[in-house]
């Protein structure tokens, strides 16, 4: 068979393609997703399905070549829609490539020996990527610049401005509103998990770092999610499953939000990670005390797995040097450090993903 035909009813369009195999369009799709009911210009949908009956179907169909010319009832024209592009969205048919998906690799201490690094002046396709894969990259030859960090954080998309400012200084403060600003050490975990939607990639720039002390330490989530799924099921589905609330409280603000410290994606599979116990605010007790302390044991289970020195990167920042992590993956910390010894001074700014993923789709 070498040519395409159609048939058709009330319900769906039927194409039969040159292999011999065939696919039914329901016309109520038809009609949504057909290239005419989109502006030419803004690529927007014009189309208004609420104004239409929910058995729409066309007055007219014919086939034109290649081209399947259709007149709807609510229309003064007609639509032509190319019949490559229908074979192009049968369900057997493969996604259309998206650029800014990349493979995640999950890692361990190893990572060490061959983190990702890239120059500030380097190529930002290449930077993004690896950023996408590892979770965890390097800038390098930002010189002394304290405003570089930013540079090459625009290059890339817009600042998320927080309640932190759109850049915020790391140094001890004299009177702090976040363990960041002081010399204490940090256990692994994830940004401002108060938020409606915390921020996507993290970067911190450092500018100086004469302190003794303060390495900073990273750990894969993904990688530590699947170890607990291996080793405890069990308590991987309940953190999955139960909301842990989190909260920040200062002066002036009081944010909160519930969410589980283990996300999962449509899949089961685990899309992000929620995990800091010092900003882990009370939760309440249950009418049965057992699932309380089933919860505890199985939120320290997965705190202990972050720690464990296989699993964690450890690196001095040199001043020049920039680190960008994803935020709902890859946990951050750092070693407790002397200020009487040296300044120790980093520059930090939040990009989200939504803003990445458009970057590297136009690159």
């Amino acid at each position: 068979m070498d040519a395409y035909a159609i048939t058709h009813d009330d319900l769906d369009l039927e194409v039969r393609w040159p292999s011999g195999e065939s696919t039914r369009f329901p016309w109520i799709w038809m009609r949504v997703n057909e290239p005419g009911a989109f502006d030419p210009v803004t690529r927007e949908r014009r189309f208004d399905l609420a104004g239409v009956a929910p058995d729409i179907r066309p007055e007219g169909v014919e086939l034109s070549g290649n081209i399947l010319v259709l007149r709807w009832p609510d229309s003064d024209g007609a639509s032509h829609v190319p019949l490559a592009w229908l074979e192009a969205r049968r369900p057997e048919a493969p996604e259309p490539a998206d650029p800014a998906a990349v493979v995640p690799e999950r890692w361990d201490a190893s990572l060490a020996e061959r983190l990702p690094r890239h120059r500030a002046d380097g190529d930002l396709r290449a930077f993004l990527v690896d950023l996408k894969r590892c979770g965890l990259a390097l800038v390098e030859g930002l010189g002394d610049d304290p405003e570089a960090g930013a540079a090459f954080g625009s290059r890339i998309a817009y600042i998320r401005e927080t309640y932190f400012g759109r850049i915020f200084e790391v140094y001890t403060h004299p009177k702090p509103n976040s363990l960041a600003y002081t010399a204490h050490a940090l256990a692994p975990h994830t940004d401002l998990p108060y938020l409606e939607t915390p921020p996507g990639v993290q970067f911190l720039h450092c500018v100086r770092n004469g302190a003794v002390g303060g390495a900073s330490l990273f750990v894969d989530g993904f990688r530590a999610g699947q170890v607990l799924r291996e080793e405890s099921p069990a308590d991987f589905d309940l953190l999955s499953r139960q909301a842990m609330p989190y909260r920040f409280i200062d002066d002036v603000s009081d944010m909160r939000y519930r969410r589980p410290v283990l996300g999962l994606d449509e899949n089961g599979e685990l899309g992000e990670i929620a995990l800091n116990p010092a900003l882990a605010d009370e939760m309440r007790l249950g009418a049965n005390p057992e699932t309380t302390r089933r919860y505890y044991a199985a939120y320290r289970k997965l705190m202990t797995i972050t720690r464990r020195p296989e699993l964690m990167l450890h690196m001095l920042l040199e001043p020049g040097t920039m680190v960008a992590f994803d935020n709902r993956r890859v946990l951050h910390g750092r070693d407790a450090f002397d200020p009487s010894t040296g300044e120790r001074w980093l520059r930090g700014f939040y990009i989200d993903w939504t803003d990445i993923n458009s970057r590297l789709r136009r690159l």
